[in-house]
């Protein structure tokens, strides 16, 4: 049975004031997962519209996010496979990179610092070089600076 790791470590955090036996802790999964109150991939989805709700991230940092909090693989696969069918990396740093991008514009005067400083805020959020050098392209076609120039 796949159970999301946040609801066995519901049932089996230290610092409890009692310990659960681990025939207990399956029985209540499996009582759970019966009536479909334990669901990796409503779990993964709901964790991931959560984060984007918050800030956009790249599909990368979700993918990563999901398998620290121990969601399968599969299920990984196939909750981005829905959300890039929704919104695109590109279009969640395009997102990010127009709400950043007065900001940088207003307190950087050298083209090749804003371009610095949009770079890193993008590569934060886990976006590929590709997907940072199209936003940058798009946002400022007049701070272009030479290819030789890399953040």
């Amino acid at each position: 049975m796949a159970v999301p790791r946040a609801a066995t470590e519901a049932l089996t955090a230290p610092g409890q004031m009692f310990e659960l036996e681990e025939a207990v802790i399956e029985r209540v999964l499996g009582f759970l997962a019966e009536y479909g109150l334990v669901n990796d991939g409503a779990w993964a989805r709901a964790f991931v519209n959560d984060k984007l709700m918050r800030k956009p991230v790249s599909a990368r940092q979700l993918a990563f996010g999901l398998g620290q909090k121990g969601v399968p693989k599969t299920v990984i696969a196939e909750t981005l496979a829905e959300l890039d069918a929704k919104q695109s990396d590109q279009e969640r740093a395009t997102l990010a990179a127009e709400k950043r991008w007065p900001r940088i514009v207003r307190t950087e005067a050298d083209p090749k610092k804003r371009k610095q400083k949009l770079y890193t805020f993008l590569a934060q959020r886990g976006f590929s070089f590709e997907t940072i050098s199209g936003v940058y392209a798009a946002l400022s076609p007049n701070d272009r600076t030479t290819d030789a120039d890399d953040p």
